[in-house]
């Protein structure tokens, strides 16, 4: 794993390799969280290869509640798996779930919101990804971020 690759500042990440820095698993976790041209699922595969081949770490107990102890790898596996769960409700939907979608290039601050509502996860993403495609045709050099949203239509 190039941890290098993660870090969302290019500078950076040279500067890092320059002096040879070493992440330990902490900051290797807080950089691929902290990614922002990654996805969810490419940053749970990168959790999981991280637990894989690096030494686990001592979380002091102050700073977790009850339901963990204080192995790292174990706090981050419980949170790969509450986030997949949230993940996979809301690609299921439900009654009256609705979706929009938002989405802006890095080197803009606001997004750039759909108007339209989408009556499955899957329609907003590919509508998502075809309108990010067309800003890609127009401006190549930029890498956009996406975002979809799930709301209760008909809620009273």
């Amino acid at each position: 794993m190039d941890i290098y690759n993660y870090l969302n500042s290019k500078d950076v990440a040279e500067h890092c390799r320059n002096i040879n820095y070493k992440f330990d698993s902490l900051e290797k976790a807080f950089i691929i969280n902290d990614c922002v041209s990654i996805s969810i699922e490419e940053k749970h595969r990168l959790y999981r290869e991280l637990m894989s081949i690096e030494k686990d770490v001592e979380i002091p107990k102050h700073h977790l509640s009850k339901e963990y102890d204080n192995s790292f790898f174990n706090a981050l596996d419980k949170y790969v798996k509450y986030e997949k769960k949230c993940i996979d409700m809301l690609k299921e939907g439900g009654d009256n779930i609705v979706y929009t979608y938002k989405f802006r290039s890095e080197n803009d601050r606001d997004y750039c919101e759909s108007r339209t509502i989408y009556s499955s996860f899957e329609k907003a993403r590919s509508a998502m990804v075809e309108e990010m495609n067309d800003f890609f045709e127009y401006d190549s050099a930029s890498r956009c971020f996406g975002e979809i949203t799930e709301s209760q239509a008909d809620r009273y």
